[in-house]
């Protein structure tokens, strides 16, 4: 019984252990906590709105849905360019994946550009973030989505660089994933910040 017991646990030493990596589920506890401080903001948007005669407030006009619209779509786009630098990297095509980050980099950049010129517009001729609630709301939602969408661009210039120095590989893309788990939840929240912020001011307004 002693010698079989031993050499049940020889083997689990020998064995590599199965699973997801630690790395794996950090960034899914990140994304879970993330995602409810987005949720806990967006509900104080909505029980504001819904205690508001008027949203928004007199004097500040609808947020513009053309231009919006498009450089979502850019932002959203990046959520398939990662999936192909992915894809490109477990092939082991390395040119590939490169492109496809710098891509991915690139519109991101853009869309953080146009997230800055936005506030730009608006500030101060518009509206200031202390003026009302609308505002200081506003200003929160999307600056917390613009400052992940900046720390998603410093991970990604990150792997881009040890992906120069040549890291990475089919059997070592464990730090590409995980980044791209963070990623997806950059997109995916914003599709809710857009929706809430965007979208459903301007059909109500209309209807």
């Amino acid at each position: 019984m002693g010698d079989a017991l031993a050499e049940v646990v020889q083997r689990s030493r020998l064995q590599p252990a199965r699973g997801r990596s630690l790395a794996f589920w950090g960034v899914i506890l990140l994304a879970v906590t993330e995602g409810v401080l987005f949720a806990v903001i967006l509900f104080a948007w909505f029980y504001t709105w819904a205690r508001t005669p008027q949203w928004p407030p007199e004097g500040i006009a609808l947020p513009e849905l053309g231009f919006s619209a498009v450089r979502s779509m850019v932002l959203l786009s990046t959520s398939a360019s990662v999936w192909a630098c992915e894809r490109a990297l477990r092939r082991g095509d390395r040119r590939r994946t490169w492109a496809w980050l710098l891509v991915t980099l690139g519109a991101a950049a853009f869309f953080l550009g146009t997230h800055v010129h936005e506030f730009v517009a608006v500030t101060p001729d518009e509206f200031l973030w202390s003026d009302n609630a609308y505002a200081s709301l506003w200003w929160t939602i999307l600056n917390l989505h613009g400052a992940h969408v900046a720390v998603g661009m410093v991970v990604w210039l990150y792997v881009l660089v040890r992906l120069g120095r040549g890291a990475y590989g089919p059997d070592d893309d464990v730090e590409v994933s995980t980044a791209s788990i963070y990623w997806h939840f950059v997109d995916g929240v914003w599709v809710f910040v857009y929706a809430s912020l965007y979208l459903l001011p301007n059909l109500l307004a209309r209807g």
